[in-house]
């Protein structure tokens, strides 16, 4: 033994499944297929180590493993609708692992893991859609939630979240937002110059109507990137990383409706410092140091603009939003001059069709992220890990539609537009540079307080744009402004103007400004800011003895007016000249949380400044200032208006003023679009308050409002009608405060108290009460303009609870406010009041338990309100306060809930809701809320609850109980429609397993009611529908386990158990507990027993079985008082005996029943249960006398019945409808044993069915014959089982009678079994004409009929070949399993194409090539082996054509249609020592064999199994008679077709056959029978052959005159190229005729060759005169009757030499055989030899020859058959030749092919004579195989018992054929 090696620990880690006693049934962790068992004493357990992931990452390990498995069953599956969903899923089972894995290493941040997280289990939901899989519901913390903890109402709504979610998901769409951001990533700018240059890039608007509209409005700071002439950026370090965030767009902005949105990049170059470099190549004075100095005096030159419009990128929302970088190239379009503003070449950009400029040129590659969310969200929240690294931000020009708290600025955005500039003293207009700069009132310069752009630092000024020769610029540049508060209004804005030229180069200090102009940043009058918009300012020329450090200007006007000048220049005494037509237009705006720019604010802020204008003041601060102003300054405002209110002595004056102003603050702040400012009032009440006595005012003032409104005001002062009015108006915006007035109330009293000890609590307390009594009083009023108070005091006062508890009493609180909604008058505001108590729910109030008590009755009464009224508007409300409710009980924990709580939600509720439930309707949107408060209501229901629930009926009375039974079949009737028709989605399994875990519960107790009170009093109706209710619980499709993954499987199974069972159980408790009440239930319940006993659980089945016993000992006892006694009825008393109906016939139907439609259709049952059923009631059955023979009938009838249904329904999951056909079939035999009509038809319907999607005509038709059969020729209404989809409109038996004749008809000609058609035709006719008397309906019958015969005598027919076909081995269904059976071929298919196509339906089956019997061995092998062979069908002549005279065609039918008889044989030799072993045909022995099938074919199926084997052997002698009369026969058509036929005949067939006879190159010849048979050594040895000898000399003589025909025939039609081969030929018959006619005698022919039919070769027809012109002879046809002996054992051949010559009174050559047959005693009677009727044929040939049938009497012996008789004849008319033994049936005669007779005596020998004149199987035959035929036409069955019949001479045919009165189309002769 090896040592012990370590093992690692991953390979030793396992997972435990089960635990049994002292094992542990589990497998690997790394391999979960290795399982197995380990004892516990070697198993340590170790705590689960989760990692970060928690339970997700379990999640996400199950979810990788299931998806594994569902992927590759879909791929096996082809499922390719599913996989086009899922073509992203590698990408998103990658992105899984890796999360994964991420959070099992436990080393990520708190925020990184929560959005990992997030992403997994978003991803999960989303892939788990896709494969329908069940919808997974999560807590916050993306944890799925325990069912078991939730309440059903938070678990419905987390499904419809957790649906909502991922659709929002699967549609691409992100949450809804105000705000957007544009990040930009620079790349490249593909534009090279000379010199430096700076990209300058924002967000511009363009649109509207004006020409400042129109042009390019930007709505963002400026991204400013330094590009240096080498094509890089200046700032290596920001090399790759040149990004920006264009920050706070609004949807407004995006949308489009203003303007478009365009991303635009300025390229400004140095304008200087190329003039520079040249000039220094000129003049080369300069020094490096100046130009070093001079290069700063550069100015900034436009180059050109790039831009493109990204409208489309806002709105696209599906592609771009939180999407990835969408990286392309801005198109560049360069300025066309120095002259040409920024502004033109962006429309010339914009306007023409550049489409070079994209596809080629220069350009700005940028990649572009749309974002929603704010800054603060980009920042810290949702949208941080979009934005990689630490980006540049470009803030609006302007607020935000949101404007945050924490969002502080003061910032002054500034854009220089545009101007209009005098050429002054100059020739040409300037190259004007405005420079701009932050000045205070001492002329002093802000260092830092310009900047252009968000990446840009601040600087102390800001230069634009310098145009070549451009009196009136459009500059268009925004620069932002940055000025301490407190400075801003002593600062302003200084516009200097400055020439740009090449000789500003000379001067030392740089150009000079030559104008001004200022802009004050805050109003003189008022204080206020500067407003936004447009401002003209004037223009002041500077003279140069001006001191710009001294700001004199200030004291002259800086905005231009409407005043006109009519000076050109007015002058100042400071060295200022006002230019009056010249003008700079600046565009302001300010973006400051500090500085307003509105006055009624201002003044409200500085109101002790102006206290004369305080009333003013504050009626201008509650009427014109706005909201976005208010907010800004909230702090300040709120302090401002408590001042006023405690500083202020004149209640009367200031208190309703400054309740009007704070109402409107908090209205303002509540507001939808300033919400984010509530936790700043929020914050100021709490920490900032501080007004200790507010509340008492405030108090008075509201109550003053409220008794105004509802006129009743103790002892106050008559008020005004109009101040009535105003108080009103001013009540609705308080209660639409109320929350917020109360926590100031509140706030501002607990400050009072804190200070004061508590001091002033009762007054305050009643004050308070009164406030709220005045409120309820205010609930009494109906006026349209009180509800509306009303509805806005019940909204927000509920809001205002937990302020008021810490003041009031919460009881008494409660109190208040239900009085509040009970004063409402009824029908008043119905909906507000159930959303107020709503809301009620979700407060402190509903927390206590006294509280409770209160509010539940109310909440109650009005939700019952509501749901009782059908169609209720708004019972969706309702619903949602009740789910609530019930959602908040449900946590007993915090809300301590109690069973008075419990009860009375269920005494007000449950019946309302369940009749809700119950009532409910596909199209309402709340019924699956409704059943959740059902559902909810019931899982808080205890065993108590339940108990005294019930007893609430008072069940003991009459009424009680009536009433309690209503109430038992609501719930048993509501509960099964909901089973039936569940109310949530497929999806929402945990939903549906947690109503399925109430409703058993509810069950359980439902069926303790049902026992204890309807038992006594028997309640049928009850007991009925809890069975059907509870059966229809287990049998639902959520509940079967079986058909889910093994994961979903597993998960159930621990959280509900298998409820199937639980309910199975207490269903057989209650079946049990049913008593003498039994019998009432059967059979009504047998389907729903049987359909529970179906259900694929073991112990499930073991339990309820026996039920059926039980209900087979009720049935058989039903009528006596022993219910289901074990005893004999021989033991009972004779009259106890006589009461009991002693069988269950009406159980075994309805079993059988219901056993065919839950099998078959609804796929129910399998092998198992089979068995099971079998053991179980077998053992039971055998225990009881009395049922032990017919129960175990019944059992082995129900399990062969199971077997069959079984068989079918696995075969027809199969392509194979051959074999569903045979399994239908079996069905049929054993409902038709059992007189099952009604399944019979409906099987049969289904045959109908497969046979027309096969196109089997001819089987169809008779399938429908079998329904037929079960109707009459009556005016009796039809039963509705016998009712046909097709024929609706037949409601008599007649008319569906005729309705399927007529079909049949149909279907047998589309088969060309014209024969068939034409009987039922007949049978329709009888109908037409003497029963309904429609000549209409019979001349269409007649003419049909008319076509049919023609079809039978002009058609040419296929005729099909028929297969034998055996399967052995243990693979093949059980209905195939070691049986033969005999198929019917289609149409000229043939054995090749045969075996194709049964090998095509058994792939793995192998081909037996040997014929021999199977060993037992191969039987029993597990593998398939078929072995098929081609079988002749033996021909049965129908009784009514004896004696008659018949038609060739007319045979023909029969000879491959109503057979169920075939043989074929098998060739062996056998050597017998002597000289005949030198002649193979001397030791040539034949095998045949006789098969019966049970049914004739064709049927209602193409095939049939074997029901009889007879086999037997042909010796050598027999096989040569049997083989000349083939030739000769074959001989015989050929001649006939070239006489008879009308039409041209190839020549070439009878040279071949001629040739092959007279020249016999490969067989011999006739020479070889002569050697073999004709020598003295062989007679010797077989003198009991000498009659069969003289057959053979006969057939050989008969030869003779037929090929002597044929040569005359051969020389009339040969061409040139076959004279060499006749003259041979000729020759060769010349010396085989003298050999012959020698030996055996001289023979001539048939009548057939003497004389044609005038009336049916006439030359209208077109006969050949060449073949007609001639005979051989002109002896007379005679026909020899042969007798049997007296004795019945003479053999079919003449008595004596002397009687056979004179009968064919021959004039020949006596032969040896002849002359011995006089001395040789007769032998025993021999088995008379079939003729091989299609040996060696290539070809089968048609015949229009008749043949004549004497008509034949029914022979005496019963054992005879109608069918058994014998068609016999001569030898042709030969009046020399020994007579023929009569071995020849219809169509195989050696008789002239045109007359065939049969005599009753030879009728006799049909059986045995066509058993001997068959051919050797076709497969076994040297010669080819015929070309297969595409037509297959089949007719109906009609079995015939065979026996074997003693030969007799046929009688002598006095009648002559009767030739056919027109020539038709000729066929070929065939089998005479």
């Amino acid at each position: 033994m090896s040592g012990w090696g370590p093992i690692k620990d991953r390979d030793r880690i396992g997972i435990a499944i089960y635990n049994y006693l002292d094992w542990y049934f589990g497998g690997l962790v790394r391999n979960t297929g290795i399982r197995g068992i380990v004892p516990k004493v070697y198993i340590r357990t170790l705590e689960l180590d989760r990692g970060s992931g928690g339970a997700v990452v379990l999640e996400a390990t199950a979810m990788l493993r299931e998806w594994g498995r569902m992927l590759r069953n879909i791929y096996v599956q082809r499922d390719k609708k599913i996989f086009q969903d899922i073509k992203h899923f590698a990408d998103i089972i990658t992105d899984q692992i890796g999360f994964r894995a991420s959070l099992i290493c436990g080393k990520l941040p708190a925020e990184e893991v929560r959005d990992l997280k997030t992403k997994l289990t978003t991803q999960m939901d989303l892939l788990n859609h896709v494969l329908q899989l069940d919808l997974v519901v999560r807590d916050a913390e993306g944890n799925i939630l325990n069912p078991e903890k939730t309440s059903a109402v938070e678990l419905f709504r987390q499904h419809n979240l957790s649906s909502e979610r991922r659709t929002k998901y699967n549609s691409n769409s992100s949450s809804k937002s105000n705000s957007y951001m544009l990040l930009l990533s620079v790349k490249n700018f593909t534009w090279k110059r000379s010199e430096d240059m700076e990209l300058y890039i924002s967000v511009y608007m363009t649109g509207g109507s004006t020409a400042e509209q129109k042009a390019p409005r930007p709505l963002c700071e400026n991204y400013v990137i330094k590009w240096t002439r080498q094509g890089m950026a200046k700032d290596l370090d920001q090399l790759n990383n040149f990004r920006v965030v264009f920050t706070d767009l609004s949807k407004k902005d995006v949308s489009g409706q203003e303007g478009r949105i365009w991303l635009v990049c300025n390229v400004i170059g140095d304008g200087n410092y190329q003039a520079l470099a040249s000039e220094f190549q000129i003049n080369k004075s300069f020094s490096r140091n100046d130009i070093t100095m001079k290069s700063s005096l550069s100015f900034r030159k436009p180059l050109g603009v790039a831009a493109t419009e990204v409208t489309d990128y806002f709105n696209q929302t599906n592609k771009n939003i939180n999407g990835g970088d969408k990286e392309f190239m801005i198109p560049f379009l360069p300025s066309g001059s120095d002259a040409e503003t920024l502004e033109n070449t962006f429309k010339k950009l914009t306007s023409e069709k550049r489409e070079g400029l994209k596809a080629q040129g220069p350009g700005l590659w940028v990649s572009l992220k749309v974002l929603q969310g704010d800054l603060t969200s980009m920042q810290e929240g949702s949208k941080s890990h979009l934005v990689v690294g630490r980006p540049c931000i470009a803030r609006k020009i302007g607020f935000p539609e949101l404007i945050l708290p924490n969002d502080v600025r003061n910032d002054l955005y500034v854009n220089i537009y545009a101007g209009e500039l005098s050429r002054l003293s100059k020739s040409a207009d300037r190259n004007v540079e405005v420079v701009i700069e932050a000045v205070d009132e001492a002329g002093y310069v802000l260092p830092e307080a310009v900047s252009s752009g968000g990446s840009s630092p601040l600087s102390q000024e800001f230069s634009t744009v310098v145009y070549y020769h451009e009196g009136k610029p459009r500059w268009n540049e925004v620069v932002r402004v940055l000025v301490p508060v407190e400075q801003y209004n002593q600062v302003h804005l200084r516009f200097t103007f400055k020439h740009r030229s090449r000789n500003e180069a000379k001067e030392k200090q740089g150009p000079a400004p030559w104008a001004l102009a200022y802009l004050k940043l805050v109003n003189d009058s008022n204080g206020t800011t500067l407003k936004d918009g447009y401002h003209d300012l004037l223009v002041y020329r500077i003279d140069k003895k001006f001191d710009m450090n001294n700001p004199t200007y200030l004291d002259l006007p800086s905005l231009k007016t409407s005043q006109s000048h009519k000076v050109k220049f007015q002058p100042y005494n400071n060295f200022l000249t006002l230019i009056t037509k010249d003008v700079l237009t600046v565009y302001t705006t300010l973006c400051s949380t500090k500085l307003t720019q509105n006055i009624g604010l201002l003044s409200l802020l500085k109101w002790r400044s102006e206290p004369e204008n305080l009333k003013h003041n504050l009626t201008m601060f509650t009427k014109e200032v706005k909201a976005e102003e208010v907010v800004k300054f909230l702090p300040d405002v709120l302090d401002a208006l408590f001042s006023i209110l405690m500083e202020n002595s004149d209640s009367e004056l200031y208190d309703n003023l400054v309740f009007e102003a704070l109402i409107a603050v908090i209205e303002m702040v509540t507001g939808d679009k300033f919400k984010q400012f509530i936790p700043v009032l929020e914050v100021y009440i709490n920490e900032n308050y501080s007004a200790t006595l507010a509340y008492n005012k405030l108090l008075v003032v509201f109550k003053d409002y409220v008794e105004a409104a509802t006129g009743n005001r103790n002892g106050s002062l008559p008020t005004s009608v109009l101040e009535i009015k105003r108080k009103t108006e001013k009540l609705a915006q308080a209660t639409n405060s109320l929350q917020f007035l109360f926590k100031f109330v509140v706030r501002s009293r607990m400050l009072f108290s804190a200070l004061n000890g508590g001091k002033g609590a009762e007054p305050f307390e009643s004050m308070l009460r009164e406030v709220l009594l005045s409120l309820v009083k205010l609930m009494f009023g109906s006026q349209p303009e009180i509800q509306r108070i009303q509805e806005s005091c019940l909204r927000h006062i509920v809001l205002a609870v937990p302020d008021l508890i810490q003041v009031f009493p919460r009881r008494n609180l409660a109190e208040i406010l239900m009085k509040m909604i009970s004063s409402l008058p009824i029908g008043q505001l119905s909906e507000q009041k159930l959303a107020t108590l709503q809301d009620l729910v979700h407060s402190q109030l509903f927390l206590h338990s006294d509280c409770r008590q209160v509010i539940l009755p109310v909440l109650c009464s009005g939700i019952d309100v509501v749901l009782t009224k059908p169609g209720a508007t708004f019972a969706l409300t309702a619903t949602q306060a009740l789910g609530d409710c019930l959602d908040k009980l449900n946590n007993t924990e915090e809300f301590q809930t109690n069973a008075e709580d419990i009860n009375t939600i269920i005494n007000y509720l449950l019946r309302t809701v369940i009749q809700c439930v119950a009532n409910r309707t596909q199209s309402d949107v709340n019924a699956p809320s409704i059943v959740t408060n059902m559902i909810s209501i019931f899982r808080l229901m205890s065993s108590s609850h339940f108990s005294c629930y019930i007893q609430g009926f008072e069940p003991d009375s009459e009424a009680g109980r009536q009433n309690l039974l209503d109430f038992v079949m609501e719930v048993l009737l509501m509960f099964k429609d909901l089973i039936k028709h569940n109310i949530y989605p497929k999806d929402w399994a945990e939903m549906t397993m947690l109503m399925n875990s109430v409703v058993l519960n509810a069950l359980r107790q439902l069926s303790h009611t049902i026992r204890d009170f309807f038992s006594i009093y028997f309640e049928n109706d009850a007991w009925n529908n809890f069975f059907e209710c509870s059966i229809s619980f287990l049998t639902q499709p959520s509940l079967q386990v079986e058909e889910f993954s093994q994961m979903k499987r597993a998960k159930i199974l621990s959280t509900y158990g298998d409820m199937r069972k639980q309910m199975g159980l207490e269903i057989k408790t209650m079946w049990f507990n049913l008593g003498q009440h039994k019998h009432k239930f059967i059979p009504s319940m047998v389907g729903n027993f049987l359909e529970m006993t179906l259900i694929p659980d073991i112990d499930l089945r073991n339990a309820t079985i026996p039920i059926f016993f039980d209900m087979m000992q009720c049935e058989f006892y039903s009528g006596g008082s022993r219910n289901g006694s074990r005893i004999s009825l021989n033991n009972l008393p004779a009259e106890e005996r006589s009461s009991h109906k002693g069988n269950f016939k009406d159980f075994e139907n309805e079993m059988i029943s219901q056993l065919d439609h839950m099998v078959m259709e609804g796929g129910k049952g399998d092998g198992m249960y089979k068995d099971k059923f079998r053991d179980i009631l077998m053992n039971q059955c055998e225990q009881h006398m009395a049922l032990k023979e017919l129960g175990t009938q019944f059992v082995q009838t129900l399990t062969r019945l199971m077997e069959l249904l079984l068989e079918y329904r696995s075969i027809r999951q199969e392509e194979s409808r051959d074999n569903q056909m045979s399994c239908i079939v079996n069905l049929l035999e054993f409902y038709n044993e059992h007189k099952r009509e009604e399944m019979f038809i409906r099987h049969l319907k289904k045959l109908y069915d497969l046979h027309m999607e096969c196109e089997n005509w001819a089987e169809a038709a008779f399938t429908l014959e079998k329904q037929t059969t079960m109707l009459r020729w009556t005016e009796e209404t039809l039963n509705p089982r016998l009712w046909h989809a097709r024929y609706s409109d037949c409601k008599i038996h007649r008319d569906l009678k005729i309705a399927l004749y007529v079909e049949m008809i149909d279907l047998f000609d589309r088969g060309q079994m014209w024969e068939r058609a034409l009987e039922f035709s007949r049978q329709l006719a009888h109908q037409y004409e003497e029963e309904i008397v429609d000549f209409y309906e019979m001349a269409k019958l007649r003419t049909q009929e008319a076509g049919f015969y023609d079809n039978i005598m002009t058609r040419l027919r296929p005729e099909p070949e028929y297969f034998r076909v055996a399967f052995y081995g243990r693979s093949f269904p059980a209905f195939l399993q070691n049986k033969v059976f005999v198929y019917r071929g289609k149409g000229f298919e043939r054995l090749p194409e045969f075996q194709s196509r049964i090998l095509d339906q058994f792939p793995t089956a192998e081909l037996m090539t040997k014929l021999s019997a199977p060993t037992d061995r191969e039987m029993d092998q597990p593998g398939q082996l078929i072995q098929v062979n081609k079988v002749e069908p033996i021909l049965h002549v129908p009784k009514r054509l004896h004696g008659k005279t018949v038609d060739q065609q007319i045979i023909n039918y029969y000879k491959v249609n109503e057979v169920s008889q075939f043989m074929y044989s098998r060739p062996f030799k056998r050597s017998t020592g002597g000289s005949e072993d030198e002649n193979e045909f001397a030791s040539l022995w034949i095998e045949r064999t006789i098969l019966n099938t049970s049914h004739q074919l064709p049927g209602i199926l193409r095939w049939f199994p074997v029901v009889n084997l007879e086999v037997f052997e042909l010796s050598p002698l027999e096989n040569a008679i049997e083989t000349m009369q083939n030739i000769n026969r074959d001989l015989r058509t050929l001649l006939q077709e070239h006489v008879l036929s009308n039409s041209p005949v190839p020549l070439k067939p009878l040279s071949m056959k001629l040739n092959g006879i007279i020249d016999a190159a490969v067989m011999g010849g006739t020479a070889m029978y002569e050697r073999a048979f004709f020598s003295d050594e062989f007679r010797s040895s077989n003198p009991e052959q000498r009659e069969q000898l003289v057959v053979l000399e006969n057939l050989m003589a008969e030869q003779i005159p037929l090929l002597e025909i044929g040569i005359k025939i051969h020389d009339e039609k040969k061409p040139d190229e076959l004279k060499p081969l006749h003259e041979r030929l000729t020759l060769m018959f010349g010396q085989m005729k003298e050999h012959v006619e020698s030996k055996y005698g001289q023979r001539s022919v048939g009548p057939e060759f003497k004389f044609r039919n005038p009336r049916r070769h006439s030359a209208s027809r077109g006969s050949t005169s060449g073949v007609s012109s001639w005979t051989t002879s002109t002896r007379p046809n005679l026909e020899t009757r042969i007798s049997d002996k007296s004795d019945g054992d003479a053999t079919p051949v003449t008595k004596s030499k002397s009687n056979l010559m004179a009968n064919l009174k021959m004039n020949r050559k006596r032969s040896r055989a002849s002359e011995d047959r006089n001395s040789t005693p007769r032998p025993n009677n021999i088995r008379p030899i079939p003729e091989n009727e299609n040996m060696g044929s290539t070809l089968r040939i048609h015949s229009r020859s008749s043949v004549t049938i004497p008509e034949l009497v029914r022979p005496s012996s019963p054992a005879q058959s109608n069918r058994d008789s014998m068609i016999s004849a001569s030898s042709a008319g030969s009046d020399s030749a020994p007579p023929v033994p009569p071995k020849y049936s219809i169509g195989s005669s050696p008789l002239p092919s045109r007359f065939l007779n049969i005599t009753e005596e030879s009728y006799s020998s049909l059986q045995d004579s066509i058993l001997s004149n068959q051919s050797l199987l076709e497969n076994l035959s040297l010669e080819p195989r015929p070309p297969p035929h595409s037509h297959n036409k089949t007719s109906p069955p009609n079995h015939i018992m065979s026996s074997k019949k003693k030969p007799a001479p046929p009688p002598p045919v006095t009648t002559p054929p009767t030739p056919p009165k027109k020539a038709p189309l000729r066929l070929p002769v065939h089998n005479l």
